[in-house]
């Protein structure tokens, strides 16, 4: 599984690429003589301003095409819990459970009981699941469900 962080800087740089390269392609000895050099650094900089919107746009949506919806767990379900000893980030099973269409055959392996502290800093108990553990059967966070 490839880093989603390398995999968006890499396409970004190739979309950055493509637009200086159309941009600088009808560059010649004619129209090298361009009078106001501004502008034309100002076009080159907003195309490629341009091509970076445009794929950081489909880049996670394209990203997320050849995972299975059943693999796909929504990012709002990854909580943070006051733990003692320190906070723990981890998807909570009653939100997977509205959320995941698929939350019944998540890997029983994965899911744990955590003691933490609530807003109002009573201590309580939930079933959780640890986001490592489903990371190794397959499952991805994505920003939409």
């Amino acid at each position: 599984m490839t880093n989603p962080m390398t995999h968006f800087l890499t396409r970004s740089i190739i979309a950055l690429s493509l637009a200086v390269s159309i941009a600088l392609s009808p560059v010649s000895a004619g129209s090298a003589q361009a009078r106001d050099a501004d502008n034309f650094v100002a076009a080159l900089v907003a195309l490629g301003l341009i091509g970076l919107i445009i794929e950081n746009s489909k880049g996670s949506h394209a990203h997320d095409a050849h995972i299975p919806r059943s693999k796909r767990l929504p990012a709002h379900c990854l909580k943070s819990y006051d733990t003692p000893g320190r906070d723990r980030t981890m998807f909570s099973k009653s939100c997977l459970r509205s959320h995941f269409r698929y939350w019944s055959s998540l890997p029983s392996e994965c899911l744990t009981r955590i003691r933490f502290r609530n807003d109002r800093g009573r201590m309580r108990t939930e079933r959780v699941y640890r986001p490592y553990c489903l990371s190794e059967f397959g499952y991805v966070v994505v920003d939409r469900h």
